[in-house]
């Protein structure tokens, strides 16, 4: 798959994709289960964070818009091309 930037991610997100990516060897998700937008690492369950309901898809964005892995924020990780473009899947 091709690149993804933080504005293609979003406008995925808008209509209700579901994106699954890697950065530095680990895997992220951000997915819509029973009713909320999720941020999972791994895919554990331990590790999830509610970020909205699913219609409420401007929190969402907002949300990420200041999320940071490994102290770097995430629409900068996505503009810069740091996420594996092998491991991005838009479901």
């Amino acid at each position: 798959m091709a690149t993804l930037d933080f504005a293609g991610l979003a406008a995925q997100l808008q209509v209700g994709r579901e994106i699954e990516f890697a950065c530095h060897g680990i895997r992220y998700s951000i997915t819509n289960r029973a009713g909320y937008w999720q941020f999972c690492r791994n895919s554990e369950p331990v590790s999830v964070e509610m970020l909205a309901p699913f219609e409420d898809r401007r929190t969402l964005i907002a949300r990420l818009a200041t999320r940071t892995l490994e102290g770097i924020p995430l629409p900068q990780l996505f503009d810069q091309g740091l996420v594996d473009p092998d491991s991005l899947c838009i479901l």
